[in-house]
């Protein structure tokens, strides 16, 4: 963004997921603006949760019984995300991705389900982490726009609205497994620094 010089522009990560990238840009006050884009709808109600209702969904991280019994439960949300609100189906995503196996939302659990495995379903589960980082991306809220379409639709919308100092990254994910890796990213910094080293290259 430097080289280019786009900073203080905006951000657009069309294929969002955990948005890695976008929140450490606009944390470290290198864009004035993101935008983030995911298709999935248990994606997207994360993030509306995050940015509209940041105290319910806390409360529900700091509530959770982090169990095979809590793990079930937000595995059957995930199945019938229209029989849920909005609040509710962030909140799976969101414990689906701390609590299964490289943060995949449909794959396993931690552990497996007898869990014997060397670590177990709350290993990734550090509540007051968790928290306050959902709390510190909320409180830059007005300068956030979040989105549930597709990625043609939400280019040629945004390419006649943003401003010329914006940056677009393009990140699709995996072909043939893609629909099962949304929000893989979100906390993890291996992927960030490879993510990074794909748009600095």
């Amino acid at each position: 963004m430097d080289h280019n010089d786009l900073l203080d522009g905006h951000y657009v990560e069309v294929y969002g997921g955990g948005a890695a990238i976008a929140w450490s840009l606009l944390l470290g006050e290198y864009t004035r603006h993101v935008h983030v884009n995911d298709v999935d709808p248990a994606v997207y109600a994360f993030w509306a949760s995050v940015l509209r209702n940041t105290d319910g969904l806390c409360r529900l991280i700091q509530d959770a019984r982090v169990g095979l019994n809590q793990w079930k439960r937000q595995r059957a949300i995930i199945a019938r995300p229209d029989d849920h609100s909005e609040l509710e189906l962030g909140f799976a995503a969101f414990f689906l991705n701390r609590t299964n196996r490289s943060g995949i939302i449909r794959g396993g659990v931690i552990g497996g389900k007898t869990q014997e495995g060397a670590w177990k379903i709350d290993a990734r589960f550090n509540k007051p982490d968790l928290i306050s980082r959902i709390q510190r991306i909320a409180g830059y809220r007005s300068r956030i726009s979040i989105y549930n379409l597709d990625a043609i639709v939400l280019l040629r919308r945004l390419l006649a609205s943003v401003p010329a100092r914006t940056l677009l990254y393009l990140d699709p994910p995996y072909y043939s497994k893609g629909e099962g890796l949304v929000l893989a990213p979100l906390w993890s910094r291996r992927s960030y620094r490879n993510r990074w080293r794909c748009l600095r290259d």
